[in-house]
């Protein structure tokens, strides 16, 4: 009963919150019901959920991003090499299939974006070190998770 109350006082509570994109606005407070630590060490230890979850993220990500491009535009060989040694480089189809398997086991996966302008310094942030997400009522751009 305690866990029911706690979800209901939580989810009808209003805080107030300064942030750069939604000053002095309501807030929602979501706490899984089951805790994240609980579903990774689910996922390691039973050979059949990582099996299942594994399964499921290979089926929905396939190969990887496939790119391809406009043959009328006149920089288009030049254009895909780029993106492709992009693709490359920086291993996206590998970091798709991770962020599948936790989207799918886990229902989320943050990742920090330090430059805002440009694809550079993104890190993956561990699933099992949060334990509440703040949203904003008002604007879906501002989120918070401590």
């Amino acid at each position: 009963m305690s866990k029911i109350f706690k979800r209901l006082s939580e989810a009808f509570s209003l805080k107030t919150k300064s942030g750069h994109t939604s000053p002095q606005s309501a807030t929602v407070y979501e706490t899984p019901s089951l805790p994240i630590v609980d579903i990774i060490k689910l996922y390691e230890r039973d050979p059949t959920c990582k099996a299942s979850v594994d399964l499921l993220a290979a089926s929905a990500v396939g190969m990887g991003f496939y790119t391809t491009v406009n043959e009328r535009y006149e920089k288009a060989v030049e254009a895909k090499k780029v993106v492709d040694q992009f693709n490359g480089d920086v291993n996206l189809d590998a970091l798709l299939s991770d962020m599948a398997r936790v989207l799918i086991a886990c229902g989320n996966d943050f990742w920090l974006k330090i430059t805002p302008e440009r694809l550079v310094d993104l890190h993956r942030l561990q699933i099992d070190v949060k334990e509440r997400i703040e949203q904003s009522c008002i604007h879906n751009s501002s989120l918070k998770i401590s």
